[in-house]
């Protein structure tokens, strides 16, 4: 009998043990819904938990996500600026962390470094390996465009660059001078000059199929070929007695032995088994032109008035605005995935745009700062980056 209280007073101890545990339970904040796969900068997230609304702060580390809307079972929250594909968002309780979800990133966020003066040219070699050009310098990263080291420095003016791999590569000239790299840039050997009429013409662009095959373009529109990548031959001479000396030649696209060259107002097409070349006349300016493959070009102009994206299934000879949104420069992984760039309407900033259907929709707008502009794009696989003035750089990741 003496028992008895004993255990009556153990029965009632483990009941109240039981409550407090529920109550403290029941107490702590906790996100239990399944975080997204991927997540962009600004995009609004919903989570579903426990006492969410006492939350007070998301952040990645020392950026602030806003949060929209909050309650007891749900909290919305806009991802901050993030400069990594990987990160975790951290929800804290005061000072106190109380939950980190892990996320991933698409679409464009901004590089962290960068330099001081305009970076004009940028190429992708792979995964890992970068190069990027300013007036007379040539940068290079080891580790997918997170840092930069200066590779190679001229006095002369950079208007161009090429690789093919992370050791051979060629870099033009405004003096019209082509150099070239087997050691990954560690040193150039000049091994032509661009003259025409006795006048050094700059060396535009420069693109390769191949260690060997390639070509290059001058600002007058002649375009230079090599098969062994050291020897080149001028295949094309630009008839500016009856086109006029002020046309200016900008870029040159080419697949196999398909070849595309445009300037302020024309195109110079050689397409596929044909020796001939054709000059195809453009009323507005061209700004950037790609072959994605032989039944898909893209080019950017002006159109009404107005910046246009226009592709061509017949090689460039109709045309087709492939929407209203204004597009300046772009860069395709395939015949629909892209992302292109323009100014706003005020021309204050940049604002990239998203294409998962050949240019007909633009989607998931990212706007620089104010007085931010990109000058150039490239992508390896779906991962790209946008090179811009005063030396800024983005990342950009495609689905």
């Amino acid at each position: 009998m003496k028992k008895i209280p004993f255990i009556i007073f153990l029965f009632l101890s483990l009941a109240c043990s039981k409550d407090d545990e529920t109550i403290v339970e029941s107490d702590v904040i906790k996100i239990t819904s399944t975080p997204p796969d991927f997540v962009r900068i600004g995009e609004i997230v919903t989570f579903s938990g426990n006492n969410l609304d006492r939350i007070t702060a998301f952040k990645v580390e020392n950026k602030f996500g806003k949060i929209i809307e909050a309650n007891e079972r749900e909290i919305k929250v806009s991802i901050p600026t993030v400069y990594k594909t990987s990160f975790s968002l951290k929800a804290y309780d005061g000072f106190t962390a109380v939950e980190s979800i892990p996320l991933k990133l698409l679409g464009t966020y901004p590089q962290e470094n960068h330099f001081t003066y305009d970076i004009y040219k940028i190429q992708l070699i792979d995964e890992t390996q970068a190069f990027c050009i300013t007036n007379n310098n040539i940068y290079k990263s080891i580790n997918g465009g997170k840092n930069w080291t200066l590779q190679f420095s001229t006095n002369l003016n950079i208007t161009s660059i090429y690789f093919v791999n992370k050791d051979v590569g060629w870099f033009g000239t405004m003096e019209g001078k082509l150099f070239k790299t087997v050691n990954g840039g560690n040193t150039f050997t000049e091994i032509f000059q661009s003259i025409v009429n006795y006048q050094a013409r700059p060396i535009m662009d420069i693109k390769f199929n191949n260690l060997n095959d390639g070509y290059i373009l001058n600002s007058k529109g002649d375009i230079y070929k090599t098969e062994n990548g050291i020897d080149f031959q001028q295949i094309y001479d630009y008839p500016h007695e009856e086109y006029g000396d002020a046309i200016e030649f900008r870029n040159i696209a080419i697949k196999d032995d398909f070849l595309i060259a445009n300037s302020e107002y024309a195109l110079i097409v050689k397409k596929p088994g044909s020796p001939n070349f054709e000059i195809i006349d453009f009323e507005k300016s061209v700004w950037d032109i790609q072959i994605v493959n032989s039944n898909r070009i893209y080019l950017s102009t002006y159109w009404d008035d107005s910046l246009r994206l226009l592709k061509s299934n017949d090689y460039g000879n109709n045309w087709e605005v492939t929407s209203n949104t204004r597009i300046q420069e772009f860069h395709f992984i395939d015949e629909n995935t892209g992302i292109g760039f323009a100014p706003n309407e005020g021309n204050d900033y940049h604002i990239v745009y998203e294409t998962n259907d050949g240019g007909k929709n633009w989607n998931h707008q990212f706007k620089f700062n104010d007085f931010e502009f990109g000058t150039a794009i490239d992508f390896y696989g779906n991962s790209g980056m946008i090179s811009g003035m005063r030396g800024k750089l983005w990342h950009h990741i495609l689905p």
